[in-house]
């Protein structure tokens, strides 16, 4: 999944790395504790669909029996099979490797693999292949007293092709379980300065708790949905802004405004029943 975030100046945990926060679950059992019997009702996020008013793409979740994703799949302007997918392989309950595919290819270009204290994610090694040829970093999460302080990536083979982009996201602070404000820095320790976030707290973030991508520490670690980012010295200049419509309480619809460019999300949410 590719939103908006701290990575176009603007990005950001997970704890658990599981989906229960996307999904909402309803006991549908009647009875008064009398024996069993019963069903869950589990709402699961099952399509994004994406469009700057050019392109369009849609992200496809498929979950196993625990309510976790094992595969998302990417269909581009409406093309009927997928251009990429990655695959998510689950360990003692949290994420262990990610294996990212192109079309036409069954060796993943990219693989990810995580490593934890406990249930709190230490780092995730990626391995794969960009402009420059193979290449193999390091994610790197950083925490106090059991809330995250500090992200950064670390290249230990290969070529960063982008050693501008932000790398380093530091002294971070939360309110109110969103992420309220950090130092910004690219891989050549090149300062941004302080960025900040504001939030919508109507509801949870449809993505909470967990990410395909290592740098969006927004989802990984935030509650709630950003409504705009911007760095500290510029308040009334943000890097982007973005704007919600719920339906039952979850997330419908999210239209990110960055700089010229309009992007519209369409989430779909299915009940499944057990």
């Amino acid at each position: 999944m590719k939103r908006a975030s701290l990575l176009l100046l603007g990005g950001l945990v997970f704890a658990g790395l599981t989906f229960t926060a996307s999904c909402k679950k309803e006991d549908d059992d009647d009875d008064d504790g009398g024996g069993g019997g019963g069903t869950t009702t589990v709402v699961l996020l099952t399509q994004d669909s994406a469009s700057d008013g050019t392109n369009i793409s849609i992200a496809k979740y498929t979950y196993n029996t625990s309510d976790q994703p094992v595969k998302i799949a990417n269909y581009y302007n409406g093309s009927s099979t997928p251009g990429d997918w990655d695959t998510l392989l689950y360990a003692s309950g949290k994420l262990s490797k990610l294996q990212r595919y192109n079309s036409g290819s069954s060796t993943p270009e990219q693989v990810q693999t995580y490593f934890y204290s406990g249930s709190v994610l230490d780092s995730i090694t990626e391995t794969g292949t960009n402009d420059s040829g193979a290449y193999a970093l390091s994610h790197i999460y950083t925490y106090a007293s059991g809330t995250l302080t500090r992200y950064h990536k670390v290249f230990r083979s290969g070529k960063n092709d982008a050693p501008n982009e932000p790398a380093d996201f530091s002294s971070i602070v939360f309110t109110n379980g969103n992420i309220d404000s950090l130092m910004l820095a690219d891989a050549q320790s090149n300062s941004y300065g302080m960025v900040k976030a504001d939030y919508d707290l109507t509801a949870e973030r449809p993505f909470k708790s967990w990410t395909n991508d290592p740098e969006e520490i927004l989802d990984m670690f935030c509650t709630n949905n950003e409504t705009k980012i911007y760095l500290s010295a510029s308040p009334t200049t943000p890097f982007f802004t973005v704007s919600y419509t719920y339906d039952n309480g979850r997330v419908a619809t999210e239209t990110e405004v960055e700089s010229t460019n309009t992007y519209i999300h369409h989430y779909t949410w299915t009940e499944f029943t057990k």
